[in-house]
């Protein structure tokens, strides 16, 4: 079996891949913005469909989302969380 239909053994939960136009009902951000904040790292990246066609994982956003709610009720500034783990992955680098 190919490894593209190796999905069809997988016990993974289903994940949705979402299109421009429902995640933008999603966030409150223009297309721009989210362009600008996944090239920083501080939005979930894209998926490339095709050569016309990207979309987002649907567990990615709504868990960038509850981050953000997590950073609201610790009374965190936001992106508190992305940078300390990316903290966290810098100090358990080699740097030998």
């Amino acid at each position: 079996m190919s490894k593209l239909n190796s999905f069809e053994n997988n016990n993974t939960p289903y994940d949705r891949i979402i299109s421009k136009k429902e995640l933008l009902t999603l966030v409150p951000y223009g297309f721009a913005q989210i362009t600008r904040m996944e090239k920083v790292r501080t939005f979930p990246l894209r998926i490339k469909l095709g050569p016309n066609r990207i979309g987002w994982l649907m567990s990615e956003v709504q868990a960038w989302i509850a981050e953000r709610k997590e950073e609201r009720d610790l009374g965190l500034e936001p992106y508190t969380l992305i940078y300390q783990r990316r903290d966290k992955n810098d100090d358990d680098g080699d740097d030998s």
